[in-house]
């Protein structure tokens, strides 16, 4: 116990977990002594909204800190700057408290120097202390690959991995037709492609590790999804499914039972098909390129919004990282994809690729219309069987209340009047 604990407020809780929010942090913020600093710089006209969006979080997070350990915010010391970028850490969604890493410490080192020089250019401070503040360089943060896989390319993948076997044909067409995050590839569970009535997908990789994702896995993958699970059924008789299990079950070997495809055993995936594909450079090719592929496509025909959207970024800078140099030339045939597909971005791109791939439109969007059919109805199927057996369930239970009510002699939740017990009569004298 803190001493915020023993001297708390009557009111909400303020853990750890939660950090205060805007109007907390108005309230909060004296004109006295300090400016409305965060408030007036959120709504500064020489940031981009993004940029201020994702400086917001670690502002925010810096004034907390400040605020518990009684550092001034005009004119922090070295000592409290760097504890706060370098050392100071959240509570995660699973308890931990882990230190930092790289790049959430450089994203708090920018946020504080775009928020010192707020606070200089309106006169309240002299600046924060940072030029001796050093943060070691990311490492695993990688660049956007110069190199953007053809329509020819990606049917020779597919292609390859329909005639290597099942398993590698389907988690070929998931890093082709929607262009999966990793965690998307590796832990993404069975409820995640049934939209209605199930838990909302968590996010468990990244930076925002533990909140809820803005996509969900859209009807053209569920159909294929549906193809698997019907081989995967036909193949394991008696291995059960439950809605927990992992999406992808990939075999080791031809005759092994299936089990969960992690991030090791994607990429050497990924190689094999590249190599019995034919492609160029094998070696360079991996699940995030597939990704970007999607992106770049998607952004030769539709909005940024709409294709940060389609693919679940939280913020449209997030998506032109996938980009080479910011921008994509639009496709000659943006117009035509626009007017056949409306505003669905995986169709667009499967429409894209097929278009310049020399397929034929029309037979191709009445497959992809076929397909969301078949989707859709087999996912009321799923949602009927359930309620099926849940009736058969409470049946079961019913059953099971009535026999014990009827042995012990009361009868207290029916309406009904008892069954006739069978007694057995004493034998006559």
């Amino acid at each position: 116990m803190d001493e915020t604990d023993a001297t708390r407020t009557p009111g909400p809780r303020r853990g750890p977990g939660r950090p205060p929010s805007l109007a907390e942090i108005r309230r909060s913020i004296k004109a006295t002594t300090q400016p409305e600093s965060l408030a007036a710089f959120m709504e500064c006209a020489s940031y981009r909204p993004e940029t201020v969006r994702s400086y917001s979080q670690d502002v925010r997070h810096w004034i907390d800190y400040a605020r518990k350990q009684g550092v001034d915010l005009l004119n922090p010391s070295d000592h409290d700057v760097a504890h706060f970028v370098n050392v100071w850490h959240t509570t995660g969604p699973d308890g931990t408290r882990p230190r930092p890493s790289v790049a959430v410490r450089r994203n708090r080192r920018k946020a504080l120097n775009a928020y010192s020089r707020h606070l200089v250019k309106a006169g309240a401070s002299r600046g924060y202390p940072l030029a001796n503040l050093r943060v070691e360089k990311d490492k695993t943060r990688r660049k956007a690959s110069p190199r953007t896989l053809t329509p020819e390319e990606i049917h020779a993948f597919l292609e390859a991995a329909r005639r290597m076997n099942t398993p590698a044909y389907f988690t070929a067409r998931m890093l082709c037709d929607l262009g999966p995050r990793t965690w998307e590839m590796e832990a993404a569970r069975r409820s995640s492609i049934h939209p209605t009535n199930r838990p909302p997908i968590i996010r468990l990789g990244g930076q925002g590790r533990g909140a809820v994702s803005d996509r969900e896995l859209g009807p053209i993958t569920v159909h294929t999804w549906h193809e698997y699970e019907d081989w995967l059924r036909y193949t394991n008789p008696s291995t059960p499914r439950r809605l927990s299990d992992p999406l992808l079950m990939v075999p080791h070997q031809r005759f092994d039972p299936p089990s969960p495809l992690n991030a090791r055993r994607l990429e050497r995936l990924v190689d094999r098909i590249a190599v019995r594909a034919g492609l160029s450079d094998p070696e360079t090719i991996s699940p995030r390129t597939f990704r970007q592929a999607w992106i770049r496509h998607g952004l030769a025909v539709f909005h940024l919004t709409d294709v940060a959207d389609a693919v679940g970024h939280l913020s449209p800078s997030s998506t032109l990282r996938y980009s080479t140099a910011g921008t994509v030339p639009v496709s000659p045939h943006a117009g035509r994809v626009r007017a056949a597909v409306g505003g669905s971005v995986a169709r667009g791109v499967l429409l894209l690729r097929a278009m310049e791939g020399g397929e034929p439109q029309p037979a191709l969007m009445e497959k992809l219309t076929l397909q969301e059919e078949a989707a859709r109805l087999r996912s009321d199927e799923h949602l009927l069987r359930e309620l099926e057996a849940a009736r058969a369930e409470t049946e079961a239970l019913r059953r099971r209340i009535d026999a014990y009510e009827t042995r012990s002699g009361t009868y207290r939740f029916t309406q009904q009047t008892p069954p006739p017990v069978d007694t057995e009569t004493p034998p006559a004298a």
